[in-house]
């Protein structure tokens, strides 16, 4: 009996170790003794962000808005844009603004000839977006026609230098003359 009881677990463990090598040729040896594997990493998004970017001039009091979708969170929002104060943060939008002591672009590099005190002045900006005054000249609006008095109420544009130059010297014959 004890003879057949040997048999048969000899005959069992000869199973199980072809069980074994099946297993290991069936599904590759490595599969079985390699580490499983880390579970994939969820790119978890953030979700999308209306930024609006307001720049208040305080040299010539004028605004300028930008707006931009982004997927960033509101911690590297607030590192991208130090000095900037968060105005609101209502659900997907945020507002930020911040205050800088400059001209804007506009006023920065254009100019335009019109009245200041009744005197002839040069403007920074445009017309329709008035910067501060830049200089005041002598001559006064008095003396002038009334038209070129209201072509000055209006604004006139000047592209250059040269062109402020003849524009000036113009006006100055008309009152000498």
């Amino acid at each position: 009996m004890k003879k057949k009881k040997r048999r048969s677990a000899a005959a069992v463990s000869l199973v199980v170790l072809v069980v074994v090598v099946a297993v290991c040729l069936g599904y590759g040896f490595e599969r079985l003794i390699r580490r499983p594997a880390a579970p994939p990493t969820v790119d978890v998004k953030t979700p999308e962000v209306r930024l609006t970017l307001i720049t208040v001039y305080r040299k010539c009091g004028h605004t300028e808005d930008k707006s931009e979708t982004t997927e960033t969170d509101i911690r590297e929002i607030s590192l991208k844009y130090k000095g900037w104060r968060m105005e609101s943060n209502q659900n997907d939008d945020i507002l930020l603004t911040r205050d800088v002591l400059e001209l804007c672009p506009v006023c920065e590099r254009e100019e335009f000839m019109g009245i200041f005190q009744e005197k002839v002045a040069v403007f920074h900006g445009r017309p329709y977006k008035r910067g501060p005054v830049k200089e005041v000249l002598s001559l006064e609006i008095k003396d002038l026609p009334e038209q070129e008095t209201q072509d000055l109420a209006e604004g006139i544009v000047l592209n250059d230098n040269r062109e402020k130059l003849r524009l000036l010297e113009g006006l100055s014959s008309l009152k000498d003359g």
